[in-house]
């Protein structure tokens, strides 16, 4: 490190959970504050670089959920949009099956029941 920052009094006061250490091992911010700490202060400095951060996240959070959206609303996804149509059994269909096959069927049979009228 060239130049090591030096936390003041109001950036103790707003950013009290930041360390200098920690203010100086942020590689993003030391290429960020460059220049920028003449003539202002480093409480406003970082707001700005917290402001930039901020940002960028929250782009790459958009960037995230639009790539989920277009993963889940792609071709593949609708692969099964249509659900199977369900089994209807006729009259002669029924008669025709044994006890086993009407006891494995007994709720499509109820179902095609309705439609037998």
């Amino acid at each position: 490190m060239a130049n090591s920052i030096k936390i003041d009094e109001e950036f103790s006061l707003l950013y009290p959970h930041i360390t200098e250490d920690a203010l100086n091992g942020d590689e993003d911010f030391s290429l960020f504050s460059e220049g920028r700490l003449e003539g202002c202060s480093l409480a406003s400095v970082y707001k700005k670089y917290e402001e930039l951060t901020s940002r960028i996240r929250n782009r790459e959070k958009e960037k995230a959920a639009e790539l989920l959206a277009n993963r889940l609303s792609s071709v593949g996804a609708l692969s099964n949009a249509n659900p199977p149509e369900e089994t209807f059994f006729t009259r002669e269909q029924v008669r025709a099956m044994s006890k086993g096959e009407i006891a494995k069927n007994y709720e499509k049979i109820r179902k095609s029941q309705e439609k037998w009228k």
